[in-house]
């Protein structure tokens, strides 16, 4: 870029982060799924439970490409003992639940085991949403 030299570089940085930080879509995470099943039937949504080894497992959920789907469920980050009582054979996993339903864990609407990027957790959770 013409007439940007190097003492330009920090001040740009700062305001790429910045802007970043600024428009950086986190996901609205509920502690616990009975809290979420709470929140969610407050809303009128479903709920959708992750079970992650690590933080970063569930990023490609704040990939923009997910966002319009995101606010369309309550997010419910599982403890341990929710990832042991419900089995699930792999994590990161997804499930989706009705929180209406007497014991929604025990039957999930929808359920995405193995790390997946945004746009392979598109398409499952795009007709999931349409359909209901």
């Amino acid at each position: 870029i013409p007439g940007i030299n190097d003492q330009h570089v920090p001040r740009i940085a700062e305001k790429m982060a910045e802007i970043g930080q600024k428009h950086r879509r986190d996901v609205p995470w509920v502690e616990g799924l009975e809290k979420g099943i709470e929140s969610a039937k407050k809303v009128g949504k479903r709920v959708a439970l992750v079970s992650e080894e690590k933080a970063e497992d569930a990023k490609a959920l704040r990939d923009p490409l997910l966002w319009p789907l995101v606010k369309q469920l309550v997010w419910v980050r599982a403890s341990k003992e929710d990832g042991k009582r419900l089995k699930l054979a792999k994590s990161p996993a997804i499930l989706v639940l009705d929180p209406a339903a007497e014991k929604p864990e025990e039957s999930p609407l929808l359920k995405i085991e193995g790390k997946r990027l945004a746009k392979e957790l598109e398409k499952p959770l795009r007709e999931f949403l349409e359909k209901k």
